[in-house]
């Protein structure tokens, strides 16, 4: 083995070393960035009660908008525990009943003024949730997200009472999340109007990658090209 071919071992051996070096500097970054499992509402743990507004601090959000009264938050209810669905037709026999998709318990925005407002002070992301409109079929749902008072993001649905939309939006880094219902064709439960049922509403802490990973992973990739160049370049003298 001549001096030449020693030296080109030696450079691989090198570069395999620093190739190998910046994937795991790459894969701690890809772990460093995951965002945290969702956390899924049913609102089965606002038990015992079968009807009642949401309270604020619930799972450290707030259930209502900017400046409503109480009378006005969004509320949860437990239409099969309060014998609802067996009635065929009654108020709450369609999109209640219909959008209950796990547990026995939803929460709702009934008739009224303005959208429906979840929010809390740290961000969060908003990743999907079951949507059911109470007494209207062909209804309009728009969803909207916000951060600091701007809107981030915006969507549209349509959503009936017979079955809930299952939406998933994946709205990341937000701090306010607003549903609002209109329009549509009254299904004949007994009531009119527009609104909106929720069930399995999922979210995530909003989190971001360590700030040491970055520049590590930075000079791993400088190094990594640096030696390659060399190696090419004494490849061609």
């Amino acid at each position: 083995m001549n001096h030449d071919q020693e030296g080109h071992i030696v450079n691989f051996v090198r570069t395999a070393k620093l190739g190998a070096f910046g994937a795991v500097l790459l894969l701690s970054y890809g772990l460093c960035s995951v965002q945290a499992a969702p956390i899924v509402l049913d609102f089965g743990d606002l038990s015992p009660s079968t009807l009642d507004v949401i309270p604020d601090g619930y799972q450290g959000f707030e259930w209502r908008g900017v400046g409503e009264i109480v009378n006005l938050s969004m509320a949860f209810y437990a239409p099969t525990l309060r014998g609802e669905c067996s009635t065929t037709g009654g108020i709450f026999a369609g999109g209640y009943c219909n959008g209950t998709t796990s547990g026995e318990y939803v929460a709702f925005r009934g008739t009224g003024t303005g959208a429906a407002t979840i929010r809390r002070s740290r961000t969060f992301n908003f990743e999907s949730a079951f949507i059911t409109s109470p007494w209207n079929d062909g209804e309009d749902l728009v969803v909207r997200g916000f951060r600091d008072g701007i809107e981030l993001y915006r969507d549209l649905f349509v959503i009936d009472t017979v079955s809930p939309t299952r939406i998933e939006l994946n709205y990341l880094n937000i701090d306010t999340l607003t549903f609002q219902g209109t329009g549509g064709v009254n299904a004949g439960y007994g009531s009119s109007g527009e609104g909106i049922v929720i069930d399995d509403f999922a979210y995530s802490d909003y989190s971001v990658p360590e700030p040491n990973t970055v520049p590590l992973l930075a000079v791993s990739l400088a190094g990594l090209w640096l030696v390659r160049r060399r190696r090419i370049a004494r490849i061609a003298a």
